[in-house]
């Protein structure tokens, strides 16, 4: 290829080539060359960039394989509210039908929620703003307040003190969002606690649960993309495992940390700090 380059002007663009290197591995590069005329009788010159797109073609096949897991999940919940509906048309149903059709209906929005959360994870320039800590948590624990009303669960929240914190609140709001909505969804009976804590340099959230809690083994891998507990895929079968990776993400741009304690059959904590003054630009 570089022969005929060098011989007739030849260029390659984007051209792949898959190699397995010694110490390395196996990488793709992406190449790109061109033969570059010299004044004179100089000879020519070919000018060689090579690209190592591993990384690149790994994210590119892990978001193939998540929009093939995801649209398969949700054209499952279409086909099945579909049907559902249907049986409404019919004057003896042998099933509750609407409550299954509003179960599905939420398990899509989740899903498109979490889908929406984890492209807004991608922009890492947070759009700071100064807010005040306790009006934030006290919108999201009213949100959340009547899902655990509906599913027969106690609420409680322990709001912060009065204070302003600088950080981006649609961030906050999601990171909130996705701890409570896993807490309301994996917690079968008990109670659910928010607490928010105020200091001179942090505010720490926790969301304490009693739900079904997870194993030990399954805690170190909670954060990742798509990752998601036996124990949680037995209690809501559609999901796309992006709601804690999405916490963490966040917390990571606004400067903050995550911390998950769990014991299955007693309930998880989950808390939250980020710093009250940040120094991001």
């Amino acid at each position: 290829m570089l022969e005929r380059i060098a011989r007739d002007g030849h260029e390659v663009r984007d051209y792949e080539c898959d190699q397995r290197f010694p110490t390395i591995g196996r990488r793709t590069m992406l190449l790109n060359a061109r033969r570059l005329r010299q004044r004179g009788n100089r000879p020519p010159l070919i000018l060689l960039a090579m690209e190592d797109i591993n990384d690149r073609k790994r994210v590119e096949e892990t978001r193939q394989l998540f929009l093939a897991a995801t649209s398969h999940d949700v054209l499952n919940a279409l086909n099945n509210i579909v049907g559902y509906a249907q049986l409404l048309e019919d004057s003896d149903l042998p099933e509750p039908v609407v409550p299954r059709i509003i179960s599905l209906s939420k398990a899509l929005r989740e899903i498109m929620r979490e889908l929406l959360d984890h492209a807004d994870a991608e922009n890492d320039q947070p759009s700071l703003a100064l807010v005040s800590a306790r009006n934030l948590i006290r919108e999201r624990a009213e949100a959340v307040e009547w899902q655990c009303k509906q599913k027969g669960l106690k609420f409680c929240v322990e709001l912060p003190a009065e204070g302003a914190i600088t950080t981006d609140p649609v961030k906050v709001t999601r990171i909130l969002d996705n701890l409570l909505s896993n807490a309301v969804r994996y917690t079968p009976s008990g109670n659910v606690h928010l607490q928010g804590q105020l200091a001179s340099t942090k505010l720490s959230v926790s969301v304490r649960d009693t739900g079904i809690g997870i194993p030990a083994d399954n805690l170190p891998r909670v954060f990742e993309p798509h990752y998601r507990a036996p124990t949680a895929r037995k209690i809501a079968p559609l999901g796309t495992g992006l709601g804690l990776f999405t916490v963490k993400r966040f917390c990571d741009l606004l400067g903050g940390t995550t911390q998950i304690e769990s014991t299955p059959g007693v309930g998880t904590t989950c808390t939250v700090m980020l710093p009250r003054h940040s120094l991001m630009p």
